[in-house]
Order: C-alpha cells, then structure tokens, then sequence
C-alpha cells in the first residue's frame, strides 16, 4: 500500500474513533451501565489500549497482529452494534475489549509508519 493511503486511512480511523469516545459515557449512561462501568467505559480508551501495548512490545508480526486486530475490531462493533447495545454489562464488556484491541491495532500502525519513516521495508528485518 502506499505510503499516502497508508497515512490517510489513519488519519480516518483516528478520526472516526475520536468522534466515537466523547458519546460512550452517555450511551452507558442512557442504556443503564452502572457508575462503576461508567467511569471504565470513560477511561477505558486511554488505561486498556495503553496496558494491553505493554506486552506487545517484542511482537515481530506486526503485520499479522494488524490484520488480526483489524478482524477484531470490526466484529466486537457488530457485536456491539446489534447485541450489546441494550444489555450493561455486555455493553460494558464489549466496549473494554474494543478498547484493548484498539490500542493493539494503534500500536501496530505506529509501529508500522516508523518502519516506513525510517525508509525500511514492511518484512521486519530492520
């Protein structure tokens, strides 16, 4: 893929999920999430996609994390889209595992876009 494409679908998918965040809470709020998920579901974006990059820090396959992750996070927003939406808890759940997988699908970009910043090739030998 091309270094350009590459950059804008980023800034896309960056732009899609800030616009997504800020109505997470108040969604929770309205279908009935707890105080306790409430505030997890606020947090949640920034705590678990920070924790879960911390033991992907070696991975090798970038590739393959990306694309598994990509997967990932399209099926938990149809889950989230047609099942979780009126349940709290599921809703809850769904959301912090959105949130994990994003950070691990943010990583492997940025990993990704160094790679290319640095001039290297995407099969890992740099």
């Amino acid at each position: 893929m091309h270094h350009r494409k590459l950059k804008n679908y980023i800034l896309l998918q960056n732009l899609a999920n800030g616009l997504v965040s800020p109505f997470m809470s108040f969604l929770a709020a309205v279908i009935g999430v707890p105080s306790i998920g409430i505030s997890l579901v606020s947090s949640a974006t920034s705590f678990f996609s920070g924790v879960v990059q911390l033991p992907l820090r070696r991975i090798r396959r970038i590739e393959l994390l990306l694309k598994l992750s990509t997967l990932l996070l399209a099926v938990l927003w149809l889950i989230m889209a047609f099942i979780a939406y009126g349940n709290p808890l599921a809703y809850l759940i769904t959301y912090i595992l959105i949130a994990g997988v994003g950070g691990a699908n943010s990583f492997a970009w940025a990993l990704i876009m160094e790679r290319l910043s640095r001039g290297c090739p995407l099969c890992g030998c740099c």
